[in-house]
């Protein structure tokens, strides 16, 4: 009703977070799509257009045929008021709209869709600049959050000196309260090292904020499946469709299991979705099967497990060697995504059917680890135990340097002997090596692979 829960006061948010207000946006960025479409330019600029117009000039000059263009509506900081994101439907990122004084305003034109969103908010884009010659001869990476219609943040880079990308001469820096700070090449690295994961995997991080892709041009849907996750056998079904129809077969003749397709946007261009919960747990699924990229012998399939007790299973979608990659459990017949799992956070199952859960706190460190242990709970996965280390740099190796705890979403530091005894006693950290062993043979799942109809 528009009365903040915090403050009490009256917050002029509209019940949709703004959203109807980008229409005019929308409707200009479906004109320009299909006009280039057409006739494979974009139109003359009209004067006295509203200034959001300049960017989607700038977004409509990088579509070709061979991307499928469109929007997303999603309250990015949490404010309460929704903003338009324009992107692929693959996930990579070209603008980002916000409202302003009751009107939509343009927050940045990522160069070349190179924008991405991760789940808590923040807005990680990066930019170049190459000479003549197309050589790179100043980069940009910028780690931000929107605040009051702008980007805010920290960045890092190096540019050369004398803007030939011939000579050895780059100068590296970072920025402090936005003012930009020569610094060492060895510092450099420690940046591109811990943010390192932002800039690899990009568009997987995307795919886990729910963002309900929505094309610019109508649908040109021919004969392909409707991904469909309502159900158990329709999960199974659905998922085996990913798989063998796309994934494997589509390799004409070829016999190995293609694991580029699960985060290339080919499934989105073969499937169509029902709802924006199908696309949600879709983009789960793709994200987590980057869980096996690494292994040219992955089968995918399920296990049935009563994990709660309450006489009816849950649906654990995993891999042959181990790895889980999502839990459904079922509410008056409906199946529930209760999570899903990346190459951040790995799961296991114990013997007493809680799920262990082994997650990098920030993505370029592996040392920095969060262990929480879950269990199934009135339909929903209620933490147990949650520990995590903190670590520190010394030479080329991780060192940990703090211990702590999180209990009611309280954290207390803790002594490493009081941390390590935990550890040990709930068997944290098996390592990926364990998988199958702790999986299939210790919680004793049954591993079904999925069958091609």
């Amino acid at each position: 009703d528009g009365v903040c829960t915090v403050c009490g006061e009256k917050a002029p948010v509209p019940a949709d977070g703004g959203a109807s207000l980008y229409a005019p946006v929308i409707s200009k960025f479906k004109e320009l799509i299909l006009y280039k479409y057409t006739y494979e330019e974009l139109p003359p600029k009209e004067n006295g257009q509203p200034a959001y117009v300049d960017a989607l000039f700038e977004v409509g000059a990088e579509y070709s045929p061979e991307k499928d263009m469109g929007y997303a509506l999603r309250d990015i900081n949490g404010d309460g008021w929704a903003e338009l994101v324009l992107m692929e439907r693959n996930c990579y990122v070209y603008a980002l709209f916000t409202i302003i004084d009751g009107a939509p305003v343009t927050v940045h034109v990522f160069q070349q869709g190179m924008g991405f969103l991760k789940s808590d908010g923040t807005v990680f884009y990066n930019e170049k600049t190459l000479d003549q010659n197309g050589g790179q001869i100043f980069i940009s990476y910028n780690i931000t959050r929107l605040v009051n219609g702008k980007l805010v943040g920290f960045s890092y880079g190096r540019e050369d000196a004398d803007g030939n990308s011939a000579t050895d001469d780059d100068i590296y820096y970072h920025t402090v309260n936005g003012e930009k700070i020569v610094i060492e090449k060895d510092a450099y690295s420690v940046y591109t090292e811990k943010y390192a994961y932002f800039w690899d995997y990009p568009s997987r991080l995307t795919r886990l904020v729910g963002l309900y892709y929505q094309p610019a041009l109508p649908a040109q849907i021919l004969d392909v499946p409707t991904v469909n996750f309502s159900t158990y056998d329709e999960i199974i079904k659905t998922f085996g469709v990913m798989y063998f129809d796309m994934a494997y077969n589509s390799l004409k003749g070829k016999s190995q299991f293609d694991k580029s397709k699960w985060t290339g946007g080919t499934y989105e261009m073969l499937m169509k979705f029902g709802s924006d919960g199908d696309y949600y747990i879709f983009n789960k699924l793709v994200a987590a099967c980057v869980l096996c990229q690494n292994s040219s012998s992955a089968v995918f399939g399920y296990a049935l497990r009563d994990l709660d007790g309450d006489g009816s299973d849950e649906l654990i979608l995993m891999e042959n060697k181990g790895y889980i990659l999502a839990v459904f459990t079922q509410r008056d017949g409906k199946a529930l995504l209760l999570d899903s799992y990346t190459d951040l956070r790995n799961a296991w199952i114990d013997g007493s059917n809680r799920i262990h859960v082994q997650e990098r706190t920030l993505p370029g460190n592996k040392a920095d680890t969060l262990y929480t242990v879950y269990e199934l709970k009135n339909g929903a996965l209620t933490p147990v135990l949650s520990i995590g280390c903190t670590c520190v740099k010394d030479g080329y190796k991780n060192v940990q340097a703090g211990w702590y705890k999180i209990e009611n979403g309280v954290k207390t530091d803790m002594t490493q002997e009081a941390w390590e005894l935990l550890y040990a006693e709930w068997e944290l950290d098996l390592g990926t090596a364990k998988f199958y062993t702790y999986n299939i043979e210790k919680a004793g799942l049954v591993f079904v692979a999925l069958a091609e109809e």
